[in-house]
């Protein structure tokens, strides 16, 4: 199984060419304008995601 970081990367040399994507703001992150919960709310599980990041 890949890793999540190896995921994504496969994932972005996917769609796009090598070479040509640039991230332009490693500091965005998501919002929850319409207040989705499911077992968690979604602004718990983004920040849980967001430390468990390697």
């Amino acid at each position: 199984m890949l890793s999540r970081s190896s995921w994504k990367s496969d994932l972005l040399h996917i769609l796009f060419d090598e070479g040509k994507f640039r991230e332009i703001n490693k500091k965005m992150s998501s919002k929850d304008p319409l207040n989705f919960e499911d077992s968690k709310k979604y602004k718990d599980r983004l920040s849980s995601a967001q430390k468990n990041k390697s």
